[in-house]
């Protein structure tokens, strides 16, 4: 899938650079994104979750997934996870709207909080809390995250923890976490959202994990791969640049052409 990433994608965000290995960020649309949504609605016995019932589509116009709920979301993550590509966390998605690269009027959904063993969200709250070990509150990002169908819960969905542990925030840390970034966050009790809104605040106090409008999306994705194929695939033949500005170059081409030939003539 990286290959695909590569030779397809129109922009490449370096997000951490780990010796020879790049983690980067790119737009999640067109044939890649088309392959994860169609695995997310493959499993028929899920398709009456009431969790699962919010606005989920693939427009063939943009290219991109609309909507975007808790559920969607985890159940997007456990389909890309294996493929060694994940919805950006919570800090990764923090970098790429400090440099512009979020645009505003939509949502976008990032992970879940868990601020108490209280509603909303209880039986969530309750499952995650008894799982974790430390303190409250728990920031957690979409990689962190799994499910499971289950009819005790609220929606017929279990929000469960992966096994992926790194980047997960809890206790002072997590509270300063909030504050240092302008978090709204409520009432800071039970379990909730952590999104970005439409108009570009941060917040962590959306309870309704089953939620989901066409104002919600997905597009953009993180994965990694050796520094040189990130290098080749920027700057490279075919490459992200050329494909960006192929026009623009065809175009100083053409222009420094006749620039060439006018002084050629000039000196005849």
């Amino acid at each position: 899938m990286l290959d695909q990433v590569l030779s397809t994608t129109r922009d490449i965000v370096p997000l951490k650079v780990d010796e020879d290995t790049v983690t980067f960020a790119s737009p999640f649309e067109g044939e890649v994104a088309k392959h994860y949504f169609d695995k997310t609605i493959e499993n028929e016995s899920e398709r009456n979750i009431d969790g699962f019932k919010g606005h989920w589509k693939y427009n063939t116009n943009t290219g991109l997934i609309e909507g975007s709920s808790t559920n969607h979301m985890v159940r997007l993550s456990t389909k890309t996870r294996p493929d060694g590509i994940w919805i950006p966390t919570i800090q990764e998605a923090l970098i790429l709207d400090n440099k512009g690269k979020l645009t505003n009027n939509v949502y976008r959904d990032l992970g879940a909080v868990v601020y108490s063993n209280e509603d909303p969200n209880k039986k969530v709250a309750s499952e995650l809390k008894q799982a974790f070990d430390g303190k409250l509150p728990l920031i957690t990002s979409f990689r962190h995250l799994d499910y499971r169908i289950d009819n005790k819960f609220p929606n017929g969905i279990a929000i469960t923890f992966s096994g992926y542990k790194e980047g997960i925030i809890s206790g002072q840390e997590a509270t300063e976490y909030l504050a240092d970034n302008n978090f709204y966050t409520g009432g800071s009790i039970g379990a909730c959202r952590v999104s970005r809104n439409g108009d570009g605040d941060w917040n962590a106090y959306w309870n309704r994990f089953g939620y989901s409008d066409g104002a919600g999306r997905v597009d953009w994705m993180v994965t990694e791969g050796p520094c040189a194929d990130i290098e080749a695939a920027y700057a490279g033949k075919n490459g992200v640049l050329e494909r960006q500005y192929s026009a623009k170059i065809k175009k100083l081409k053409t222009e420094s052409d006749q620039r060439e030939k006018s002084f050629r003539d000039s000196l005849k």
